[in-house]
């Protein structure tokens, strides 16, 4: 299993690939997202109004590029570069992806968050190592982040205009 999906992994994907490869990516966050939070809360409920409402009156608040972008490639390097390390020891790769983005999800607030940020953190990661993340040249991760950064941004631009909109 490791060496087909290492083997995957390892085809870098070109940069003129990477708008397309970045909306696909933040709408499967969305979707997941959206998946996440029918299961935890279902489809109806007080639970599910209350964190819609607050969480819909804190991203109202944003003022996006100026605050919030830095966050997002502080958020980046900070999760998805360390996956350039792993890099070099091939059975790490998918443990590592696991272990950063649930770091990624519980960071974001508590165990309920792993199924949301957690699950979006995968995607990103994937993002990271598929557009040069694996391949051990400092440009290519550079590459590799600016993939997830752009995905990362995008989603969280979606959310701030749905709500700002």
């Amino acid at each position: 299993m490791y060496q087909g999906f290492n083997r995957w992994l390892s085809k870098e994907l070109s940069w003129w690939k990477m708008p397309y490869y970045v909306v696909l990516a933040a709408m499967s966050i969305w979707a997941c997202n959206q998946l996440a939070l029918f299961l935890l809360y279902g489809s109806s409920g007080i639970a599910m109004s209350v964190m819609h409402h607050t969480f819909l009156s804190f991203v109202s608040s944003w003022d996006f590029w100026s605050a919030h972008f830095p966050v997002f490639v502080k958020e980046e390097m900070a999760f998805r570069a360390p996956l350039f390390l792993v890099a070099f020891i091939p059975p790490l790769i998918i443990p590592g992806i696991l272990l950063f983005s649930g770091i990624f999800g519980w960071l974001h607030g508590d165990l309920t968050n792993l199924a949301i940020q957690g699950v979006s953190g995968v995607i990103l990661c994937m993002m990271f190592l598929k557009f040069g993340g694996l391949q051990r040249n400092a440009f290519k991760g550079l590459k590799g982040l600016t993939a997830s950064t752009a995905t990362h941004t995008l989603f969280m631009f979606s959310l701030w205009a749905y709500v700002r909109l």
